[in-house]
């Protein structure tokens, strides 16, 4: 196991088992206000993240996210998030490859 791994995890397909190396992200959660921006930076250039909004409204990139949106986004050094609304957002950084051993 490497640093940042968690123990195996293990998943059924077709009948036979494969383990399945599973990463630790990189967790980043804010309340922001109305009109505030923020510009994300990856930790790790081969990371890519996924942007979750608990509450409020915001846009990336031309794109508006509600309540319970979400936004899987790869292959970008740093993103621009404005907020429209007060806003609870989560933003999980993974790692991008393939864990399968």
């Amino acid at each position: 196991m490497h640093y940042g791994e968690s123990a195996c995890s293990w998943c059924a397909s077709k009948m036979e088992l494969s383990w399945v190396r599973m990463r630790i992200p990189i967790l980043n959660y804010g309340v922001f206000d109305q009109g505030n921006s923020i510009n994300y930076r990856l930790n790790m250039s081969k990371n890519g993240v996924l942007i979750k909004v608990h509450k409020g409204k915001i846009e990336i990139e031309g794109t508006i996210l509600r309540e319970k949106d979400e936004i899987g986004i790869e292959d970008f050094e740093s993103i621009a998030i404005k907020m429209l609304e007060q806003s609870e957002i989560m933003i999980f950084e993974v790692q991008m490859e393939n864990y399968a051993i």
